[in-house]
């Protein structure tokens, strides 16, 4: 089983669904006040991969853009982008994408 890094940190799932809360705003347009909007840009007007990528990087706090998140691990793909037999393209637009 894969462990949310975020969660690992915590004892409870009270404490990271108390981390979660803090760290994610909450769609203007939810029926449920409690109910977690993923990612942030969600509310945008423009919805495309972009605005849906960035959301998820401030959402799941990776920091370095230069990382890929494998599996709740991160790798540098730098070197392996440019012999990547499809081309480097589709790893440098999911570069700090969280699975």
């Amino acid at each position: 089983m894969v462990v949310d890094a975020v969660m690992a940190s915590h004892t409870t799932t009270a404490s990271y669904l108390d981390t979660l809360k803090k760290r994610t705003k909450l769609s203007k347009n939810v029926a449920m006040p409690d109910f977690l909007v993923h990612p942030t840009n969600r509310d945008n007007a423009l919805k495309c991969g972009e605005t849906w990528l960035s959301g998820k990087v401030v959402d799941d706090d990776i920091g370095d853009l230069n990382l890929w998140r494998v599996h709740d691990k991160l790798y540098d793909l730098t070197d392996f982008a440019k012999k990547h037999p499809g081309g480097a393209f589709w790893l440098d637009m999911t570069r700090g994408m969280v699975e």
